[in-house]
């Protein structure tokens, strides 16, 4: 159901300054995944070092199977967003986007969360 590409990103992920409510989203995209399309996600980065963003304070998770079609990613994508709130002073942030970044692999999931992330009720 939930992959690592690596030990280390599996250490990461099992780190405790890694933000525990952004696991759960981690792990209920996985779940999501597995049921509807019979695939596992793979972590695919964690934690960087030196990153000025999410990945640099333990709030940004990569996820990716190359086995999953893109529009099924869109629909994990929005299953996540539907249950979960990046931040509520700032609705255009989303928990889950699909994309591609230049050095880093072809298209993945991105999760990531805010000290304000909540599940949306």
């Amino acid at each position: 159901m939930l992959n690592f590409l690596s030990n280390k990103f599996k250490e990461q992920f099992d780190d405790i300054r890694l933000s525990k409510l952004l696991r759960v989203i981690v792990f209920a995209a996985a779940a999501y995944t597995n049921h509807k399309f019979d695939r596992p996600l793979y972590i695919t980065s964690v934690f960087r070092d030196g990153d000025k963003g999410v990945h640099g304070y333990w709030r940004g998770v990569d996820a990716d199977n190359d086995n999953i079609l893109i529009a099924n990613k869109i629909d994990i994508v929005d299953f996540i967003n539907m249950t979960f709130i990046y931040d509520p002073e700032r609705p255009k942030f989303k928990v889950c986007i699909h994309h591609t970044v230049k050095g880093h692999g072809g298209d993945h999931l991105h999760f990531q969360v805010h000290p304000r992330t909540t599940i949306r009720r």
